[in-house]
């Protein structure tokens, strides 16, 4: 599958209903998603995990590329959704192998061969994404991740992520970065938009 077919179809896909911002619910922009997962099919392996799966564009996007793919996350009305949007996949696709569970991402469980997520980018809850890499290098030697890029120290920057990974034997790469133009669904944002800007990092352990 060519990369702009994939992007069209998760395009399609609903978002959050109702974005709770404690949680930092964003959708992953299809375009982003699909660059991110045919990354994760270049660098190869069967499974995939998602941490924090949120509607499920990451989840079901792997899966769509032939992955066993598997998504956590915690939120129940999220998870509605994300079940819906599997289904819609699979009246276009068939059955696919994907999977998830309703946990919070210090409780998932098994091993990946790669972990994509998207996670909160530390700015409601400071250091909530370090939680989120914590995790991915527990269960996978290979994690795709989105990260807040900022010289704010409530959200790290580029070299403290680095050195936190480094701390635990991954080596660290910037991929692609990305101005991520998000609806103003929360209310705290003050205008019609609000840009975040974010790095796609890959990070490789031994």
């Amino acid at each position: 599958m060519r990369k702009a077919e994939l992007k069209i179809f998760l395009s399609k896909l609903e978002g959050f209903r109702q974005p709770k911002p404690h949680l930092e619910q964003y959708k992953t922009p299809p375009d982003v998603a699909a660059e991110m997962l045919m990354r994760a099919k270049h660098i190869g392996g069967k499974k995939i995990v998602d941490l924090g799966a949120g509607t499920g564009i990451l989840t079901i996007g792997a899966a769509i590329l032939g992955f066993e793919a598997k998504g956590y996350e915690k939120d129940s009305e999220a998870l509605e959704t994300a079940k819906k949007n599997l289904e819609k996949a699979e009246e276009k696709y068939g059955e696919l192998s994907a999977d998830f569970v309703e946990s919070e991402v210090s409780e998932a469980e098994g091993k990946g061969d790669i972990v994509v997520m998207n996670p909160p980018f530390g700015i409601q809850k400071e250091d909530s994404n370090l939680k989120f890499l914590e995790k991915a290098f527990e269960i996978s030697s290979k994690v795709l991740s989105l990260m807040h890029r900022s010289e704010n120290r409530l959200t790290r920057t580029r070299k403290f992520i680095k050195e936190f990974a480094q701390k635990r034997g991954f080596d660290t790469e910037i991929v692609g970065s990305y101005r991520l133009g998000l609806p103003n669904s929360m209310k705290f944002h003050e205008k019609d938009k609000k840009a975040i800007k974010v790095d796609l990092y890959y990070f490789k352990g031994e």
